[in-house]
Formats: C-alpha cells, sequence, structure tokens
C-alpha cells in the first residue's frame, strides 16, 4: 500500500503486519486445498462403488464430501485422478510459500517484539528499581525481626520461642544476606540479566 493510497491519521502497515497477512493467506490456502483434496478422495473412493444397503447410512459423510468436490459434475475416475494429481502438487507448492510465508512471519514478529522491548526497557528497569529498593527495606526488616526473636531466644527464658513474638519473616522472601533466599536469588539474577547494577 502506497503512502498516498492512506486516509488522513491511518499508518501505512508494518512489514510485521503485511508478513502476518501472507502467512495467513497462506495459512487459509494449505487449509483450503486439503479440503478440496479430501473431497476429491471422497470422490474418487465413491466412483465406481456400490454400497450395500447397511452401508450407506455410514458413507454419509463421505458421500456429502464427494458431492462437494464434484458440483454437479460427472466426472470419470480418470478425470477424478488427475485433479487429484493436480491438488496434490498445488498442496506441496502451497505448503512450500506457508513454510517460506511463516518464516517471514516470525522474522518480522522478532524484529517487532525487540523494537517494542527497546522502547519499554526503560520503564522496565525503573519498575525494577523500586522492587530492588523493597526487597532491600524488606530484608532489613526480616533481619531486624529475627535480631529481636534472636535476643529472646539467647536470653534462655523461653528456648523455643514466645508466643508474643511469632516468627513474621520466615515466609516471606529471605533476607539479601543469605545466598540461597528468594530476595538474593532474585537479586542475583537480575543483575546477571543486566537489569540491576
Amino acid at each position: 500500500m502506497a503512502l498516498r493510497d492512506l486516509r488522513r491519521g491511518e499508518t501505512a502497515p508494518s512489514a510485521f503486519d503485511e508478513a502476518r497477512v501472507r502467512w495467513q493467506a497462506a495459512r487459509d490456502a494449505v487449509r483450503e486445498l486439503r479440503e478440496r483434496l479430501a473431497d476429491a478422495r471422497a470422490a474418487l473412493t465413491l466412483a465406481n462403488y456400490e454400497a450395500t444397503p447397511g452401508e450407506r447410512f455410514a458413507l454419509r459423510p463421505l458421500r456429502a464430501r464427494a458431492v462437494q468436490f464434484l458440483a454437479e459434475r460427472d466426472l470419470s475416475e480418470r478425470h477424478i485422478r488427475r485433479a487429484i494429481e493436480d491438488l496434490e502438487d498445488a498442496l506441496a507448492a502451497a505448503m512450500e510459500r506457508l513454510r517460506a510465508a511463516q518464516v517471514d512471519y516470525e522474522a518480522e514478529r522478532d524484529r517487532e517484539g525487540d523494537a517494542l522491548a527497546r522502547r519499554l526497557q526503560p520503564r522496565h528497569r525503573a519498575a525494577v528499581m523500586k522492587l530492588a529498593k523493597a526487597i532491600e527495606a524488606l530484608s532489613a526488616a526480616t533481619a531486624e525481626e529475627r535480631a529481636v526473636r534472636a535476643e529472646l531466644l539467647a536470653s534462655g527464658l523461653a528456648p523455643t520461642g514466645h508466643p508474643l513474638l511469632p516468627d513474621a519473616s520466615s515466609v516471606l522472601l529471605g533476607s539479601l544476606d543469605e545466598f540461597e533466599s528468594p530476595a538474593s536469588r532474585w537479586a542475583r539474577d537480575m543483575r546477571r540479566q543486566g537489569v540491576l547494577d
């Protein structure tokens, strides 16, 4: 589509949009050819077949496909076989076009995804920094809470703890001082991915 063909306020379709349209069209063409091939094969199966009365009901779906293919034409078995060969060739070519369209579509989707991720990266980094500050605060509060309970235990007056001082931190993210805590693993992972300094 040329830019001059666009109405005011419209934007030209992106390369991704165009690749998606080509891929969808190729996919639909393959689906349609598969349907036509199944119809033709049904017509061939029934071309010279005399069904017994018991088989007639069971063959109704096959007969419906055959009628779809024949579309009021009276084709010989030879013509049907030739049509099947043509459809098989067309389907093979359509599958090649579909594979090529899919490669283009996935490449454009990846490019478009990369571009969007780059645009979103500053906002994501800011959000991660907020998370890091919150985890640092949570880690410090966890250490304080544990120190209070440790003081009680060290006194020897409540060797198993006390109901007035329940463990309020063990179910959280843990401390950044603990190497295997979820908080520490998160911080290491964000640094490894370059999101945190």
